[in-house]
């Protein structure tokens, strides 16, 4: 399994006590590489990594340019973006890598939750709700 180096060393310093407060069971996570900016090749897949910290440290999306496929994580939604104000989350982050996707020609956003936005205008779109109505909230909050 591979990790950004940012997010693997926040999972090791709270993961179990994320879960423990969640009373969930810790799964055992190994990392056996780091994901880094840049293109990576997958059972003869192309794609592309891109480092989008900001609901944590290490987050990215995965860009599939064959197809215009973004997978988002938790980054972006439809009509949402994802939490900031958890351990490691950053704002101004979240609203920079939100600006740094929406530069990609996409025609399919497939975010971690929720539905997937399919087609350019239906994803133009969200990007202007998201900038018209979370950016200014995102701007005023750094790291927690």
């Amino acid at each position: 399994m591979g990790f950004h180096e940012d997010e693997a060393r926040l999972v090791l310093q709270l993961g179990k006590s994320f879960y423990d407060k969640m009373n969930f069971e810790y799964p055992p996570l190994e990392c056996n590489f780091y994901l880094r900016d840049g293109d990576i090749e997958v059972d003869g897949l192309r794609l592309k990594i891109i480092f989008t910290p900001g609901h944590s440290p290490g987050s990215i999306c995965i860009y599939w340019p064959d197809v215009k496929a973004l997978f988002t994580g938790d980054l972006i939604f439809l009509s949402g973006v994802g939490v900031f104000q958890v351990p490691g989350g950053n704002g101004k982050k979240l609203k920079q890598s939100i600006e740094k996707i929406m530069e990609l020609d996409i025609e399919y956003l497939l975010p971690g939750h929720g539905e997937i936005i399919i087609g350019k205008h239906g994803i133009q779109r969200n990007f202007e709700l998201v900038s018209e109505h979370y950016f200014p909230i995102l701007e005023n909050f750094g790291e927690f």
